[in-house]
């Protein structure tokens, strides 16, 4: 039995968490030092 359709659900889900990821690591690492971790959840809409 071929398992096309999982392979490529699986695929497309690492591909779309991987950027996702890269787009946080960008956004976090330019965040100013200064910042109180509080203020920073709540630029993410969960403070």
């Amino acid at each position: 039995m071929k398992r096309t359709t999982e392979f490529v659900l699986g695929l497309v889900g690492s591909i779309i968490a991987t950027v996702i990821n890269a787009f946080f690591v960008i956004v976090v690492g330019f965040m100013p030092v200064t910042w109180d971790v509080g203020e920073a959840w709540g630029t993410f809409g969960l403070h």
